[in-house]
């Protein structure tokens, strides 16, 4: 009942990029927002993850919300 839902993962670090890549794994749409993600460390995450550009547009449209933050 997953498949086809849309999750926020909000905080991109190791643990958020684990639980995006969880979830696109089970063919959920993936919307993460990480106020601190560098330049650097964005193109290692899946290209299936749709990144925002405010935590307003990330969760705006989903159906969960992943909060990894410390």
């Amino acid at each position: 009942k997953l498949s086809g839902k849309t999750v926020a993962v909000i905080g991109i670090g190791h643990i958020g990029a684990s639980t995006a890549k969880d979830a696109a794994a089970l063919c959920m749409d993936v919307v993460g927002y990480d106020p601190s993600l560098s330049v650097t460390s964005a193109p290692k995450l899946p290209h299936s993850i749709q990144l925002a550009d405010s935590i307003v547009s990330a969760v705006k449209q989903d159906n969960y919300i992943s909060i990894n933050i410390p």
